[in-house]
């Protein structure tokens, strides 16, 4: 189900440039709000919350998720994500961790059991990555309906909803986690005078009433500084092995690129287009995580989906 909802979670960073920042009218009382006015005041909330002005605002900020199995609601899985100008810490309870910062992304991969060393081609490229996280940080979005809002103790709680139609729409795909008598359900708490969020809760709401947690992310602003483990560095950083990666052999925009990492690591090169990866420029032999080797150097080609990579060199003539 996590994936699933990934993709809920970050599939509105359109409508996000609609969202203001600016406190304008803000309500005195927001229970009192006649529901004509939700939207509009959701929409505040949801401009606030956006992760560049949260940074314009605090030099750190934290976001700790929590996702439930939806059979037996107890805990799957917990993660803690740090941000920061151009820095960015992930963690989670299954031994998954990544760092991007001074210009390096490196992390442990608990999926295949192994660490890895990211290697940008250009540094547009690092910046763009971490443009890429935090749009997928956003939690608070106004793709719901919102059909409640209350207040209580300097804490305003929004709201939202989802059918099940409606969900499967913003999705494109079907939702086989939700029934049709369902409702997708998330409560945004906000702090009333800042708008910024302290949690975010994500349920579904039964046919009876009752309901059934799926995740809760709460924020935590002003944290301390962070950075990766030593182990971790330590694990990404030295000269084991050479990975070298050889970019549309024998065309016109051939480039060779080489890392050198410790063994046991793997290595990913960030480039700007679709890329297939070969063990050899044949294509014959396709490089995948089943048959790759990190306990020795390693030559990889990658070719690019774009035309120039179709242009071949002539030897006979020379360029």
């Amino acid at each position: 189900m996590r994936k699933k909802l990934a993709l809920i979670f970050v599939s509105v960073m359109a409508i996000f440039a609609l969202a203001g920042c600016e406190d304008k009218n803000k309500p005195e009382d927001y229970s009192s709000l006649a529901k004509e006015d939700y939207a509009e005041a959701f929409n505040e909330v949801v401009g606030v919350n956006l992760p560049e002005n949260i940074l314009a605002k605090h030099e750190r900020f934290k976001i700790t998720c929590t996702y439930y199995d939806s059979a037996d609601q107890q805990v799957a899985v917990s993660e803690t994500s740090s941000f920061a100008d151009n820095k960015y810490l992930k963690e989670d309870s299954n031994g998954y961790s990544e760092y991007y910062g001074d210009k390096e992304l490196y992390g442990y991969d608990n999926s295949i059991k192994m660490p890895y060393f990211a290697y940008f081609i250009d540094e547009s490229l690092y910046q763009a990555y971490f443009d890429d996280i935090i749009d997928k940080s956003v939690y608070v979005s106004n793709q719901y309906n919102i059909v409640d809002i209350s207040e209580e103790d300097g804490k305003v709680t929004f709201v939202g909803q989802l059918t099940y139609d409606e969900l499967n729409k913003i999705q494109g795909s079907s939702v086989n986690w939700l029934s049709e008598n369902e409702i997708y359900q998330a409560r945004f708490i906000v702090d009333k005078d800042s708008l910024e969020a302290s949690k975010v809760v994500y349920e579904i709401l039964k046919e009876d009433g009752s309901t059934l947690s799926i995740a809760e992310m709460n924020y935590e602003y002003d944290v301390d500084d962070f950075k990766a483990t030593d182990d971790l560095y330590a694990r990404t950083h030295g000269e084991g092995r050479t990975v070298t990666i050889i970019k549309d052999p024998d065309s016109k925009s051939e480039e060779t690129f080489t890392v050198k990492v410790p063994l046991k690591c793997d290595v990913k090169y960030i480039f700007d287009d679709s890329i297939e990866y070969y063990y050899d420029k044949e294509k014959t032999n396709v490089y995948t995580y089943d048959m790759h080797n990190t306990d020795t150097d390693e030559t990889i080609y990658c070719f690019s989906s774009s035309d120039k990579a179709d242009e071949t060199y002539d030897t006979s003539k020379g360029e």
